[in-house]
């Protein structure tokens, strides 16, 4: 299986679960993710060319999209700050909605990774509408009334995890592995 990850503290928290596993490759523009993976040997991990931005460390750009339009993955994964049943999934930074929309763009199936602060909300910068998401991974703690919202805009299925990480935990985890 091939897979885009794009870059901030949930796709971080996948990149962990997916280590241990074996045989994947792993193509993302997040340093950190990117570290995880490559510390276990069992997978193939590209890391996407581009500007490195001080926001978020990963690589962003022309050169970042034009790789990323050069390739066709089974999964993207995604992790934007919001997701609603009108706007879809959005970002406060314009790189990051660009690399998310494209990842997304050339993906067999579409995955949005969202806690339940991210869902019924909005943001400043598409990504993509509901329709463009085949699933949606959430916790428990997700609004029934907001899912139900989320799957009559569009969104295929749902996952419920128990639940998912804190952005502080992911950083402490990042950093204790560099």
């Amino acid at each position: 299986q091939t897979c885009f990850l794009d870059a901030g503290s949930t796709t971080l928290a996948l990149a962990q679960a997916l280590a241990p596993r074996d045989g994947l490759i792993v193509i993302t523009n997040s340093l950190d993710a990117a570290m995880v993976l490559a510390c276990h040997r069992h997978h193939e991990v590209r890391l996407l060319g581009g500007r490195l931005e001080d926001d978020v460390p990963a690589t962003y750009g022309e050169q970042t999209a034009a790789e990323i339009a050069r390739l066709r993955v089974d999964w993207a994964f995604v992790s934007p700050v919001a997701l609603d049943a009108v706007n879809g999934a959005m970002d406060y930074l314009w790189h990051e909605a660009t690399v998310a929309r494209a990842m997304l763009g050339r993906a067999r199936r579409r995955v949005v990774l969202g806690d339940a602060s991210k869902l019924g909300q909005a943001s400043r910068v598409q990504i993509c509408s509901p329709v463009e998401v085949d699933v949606l991974v959430t916790d428990a703690g997700a609004d029934p009334q907001v899912l139900a919202a989320l799957a009559a805009a569009g969104v295929g299925e749902v996952l419920q995890a128990p639940a998912l990480p804190h952005a502080a935990e992911i950083q402490h985890a990042a950093e204790v592995q560099r």
